[in-house]
């Protein structure tokens, strides 16, 4: 059974030269205990989807439209307040890039992630703080940390901190804007497992925003590969990593430098487009070495071409 359908999801912001098309016609369903990879360059608008989702959009919009479906619910179509109340945080919860900017710097950590206890839940302050004790430990850290600022928390441990937030009102949904940027290597292996844990122990299903394709792997069940504000391939992730179809998703995976083969690693040349004025036709064919006629004239749909894979490409 689907936990969250979107459809038809378009958003879109005013600028000087005209509107900007971050987010345009995409779709996609997430079931629960399942992990949804968002994958793409800067600017692909994974993390406009994200925002959407929530609606804590921008003022600047210049148009925003489409499903968003939560358990048959259609988001879109409630309140402010009603989103507020009985959505955000409670169904929905994100995790934002930059756990030092999520962080107010002037409160203490513990007091930052009871909060919403608090306000939401109506906790009592002693309640909301044996509440985070518990969080925290589920999270991998001391209770001390409660009592601790941000400054003084290592990079990994306020990135786990902030997960505790997200993970507060228990929600059946966590969407994770990059969790890993800033984090060395090992910081990032130990948060990977920490996120697969609590996964398998509370069932949350997860929209994974990354750039990085061999991190995605880790946790993602799906994968969907945006550019240009739209989705190009989406599939099982086990399909797409080892028979990928569009030629972006393709220079994507092979761009990474292999282990265990002999190839050199690919790049893709140029730039993504322009969204206040992009190309006609498919928005990578600027940038690809398979294109047709086709390609610089019309704009592929998203096809099926084996069960759940479904690519938009006018090879296929």
């Amino acid at each position: 059974m689907e936990l969250l359908r979107v459809a038809s999801l378009s958003l879109s912001y005013k600028t000087r030269k005209g509107p900007l098309k971050a987010v345009n016609n995409v779709s996609f369903s997430i079931k629960k205990g399942e992990t949804l990879a968002l994958v793409g360059e800067s600017g692909s608008g994974k993390t406009s989807t994200a925002t959407a989702i929530l609606r804590i959009v921008p003022r600047n919009v210049h148009e925003f439209k489409g499903i968003i479906e939560l358990e048959g619910v259609n988001l879109m179509k409630l309140s402010e307040d009603e989103l507020r109340r009985n959505i955000r945080w409670k169904k929905i919860s994100m995790v934002f890039q930059g756990a030092m900017e999520a962080l107010n710097p002037l409160m203490k950590v513990g007091d930052q992630i009871a909060e919403p206890l608090i306000i939401h839940q109506g906790y009592h302050k002693e309640e909301a703080m044996e509440r985070v004790k518990e969080l925290l430990r589920m999270v991998g850290l001391p209770e001390y940390v409660a009592e601790r600022y941000p400054h003084e928390l290592s990079g990994g441990m306020k990135q786990r901190a902030v997960i505790s937030m997200a993970l507060a009102l228990q929600p059946i949904i966590v969407i994770l804007d990059e969790p890993t940027s800033a984090l060395d290597v090992i910081t990032q292996a130990n948060l990977m497992n920490l996120l697969k844990e609590l996964k398998w122990k509370l069932g949350i299903s997860y929209i994974f925003i990354t750039h990085d394709l061999p991190l995605a792997s880790e946790l993602a069940d799906k994968v969907a590969v945006m550019y240009a504000g739209r989705i190009v391939e989406i599939g099982p992730a086990e399909q797409i990593y080892l028979d990928p179809k569009h030629p972006y998703t393709k220079k994507l995976i092979f761009s990474v430098p292999a282990l265990r083969m002999e190839r050199a690693p690919m790049f893709i040349p140029g730039e993504p487009p322009n969204l206040i004025n992009p190309p006609p036709g498919c928005p990578f064919s600027p940038r690809c070495d398979e294109k047709i006629e086709i390609c610089e004239k019309e704009v592929p749909t998203l096809k099926e071409i084996d069960p759940e894979h479904m690519v938009a490409c006018w090879l296929y």
